[in-house]
């Protein structure tokens, strides 16, 4: 019993110190997104984003795969002030967010080379299974498939990404999976 005693004044303790303390909000920066100059190293279409992926699987070039990812900064600039986890209610401070965004995307990456790295893949076409998110004029095509013809002429569908993020009419990886 008096275990439970010193745990309760422990946590009231410990909640009164907190109260006062004020968790940082998520940035929320104006964006207009028609006067913006761009992606860095985005590519025209989704045909030509996926053929880049494809020739980036066949060289096992993990830095120019990384590359066609959103940056930190374009993913702060224009995901994160529209993300539900950015609200001030959620409280959830950006560097988890992107930290935890990375991670997954850095662990899938490694899965799709490990599967499919050295493979030359044709590129036929690509469908989103899921729901276009919008974000003033920026749109997250999710639920990326990809369908190929291997060498052996076969054609199949695979994943290698979730998402793709489009901006003024150019695409980048918005993470993969």
């Amino acid at each position: 019993m008096r275990r439970y005693a010193i745990a309760g004044l422990l946590f009231l303790f410990l909640t009164s110190c907190m109260a006062g303390i004020e968790k940082p909000v998520a940035p929320v920066v104006p964006q207009d997104t028609n006067k913006e100059n761009g992606l860095t190293n985005a590519r025209s279409s989704i045909e030509e984003l996926c053929k880049e992926v494809l020739a980036g699987i066949a060289g096992k070039d993990r830095k120019l795969l990384e590359t066609m990812a959103l940056t930190e900064d374009e993913l702060k600039r224009y995901i994160w002030p529209y993300s539900e986890w950015s609200k001030p209610e959620v409280r959830m401070p950006f560097e988890f967010y992107r930290g935890d965004l990375h991670q997954k995307s850095s662990f899938a990456l490694s899965g799709v080379l490990a599967k499919y790295g050295g493979i030359k893949f044709e590129f036929v076409s690509a469908r989103f299974a899921k729901d276009i998110l919008t974000y003033q004029n920026a749109r997250v095509h999710n639920g990326a498939r990809i369908t190929v013809r291997d060498e052996q002429g076969r054609v199949g569908e695979i994943k290698m990404f979730g998402s793709v993020f489009e901006l003024n009419g150019q695409y980048k990886i918005f993470s993969y999976k």
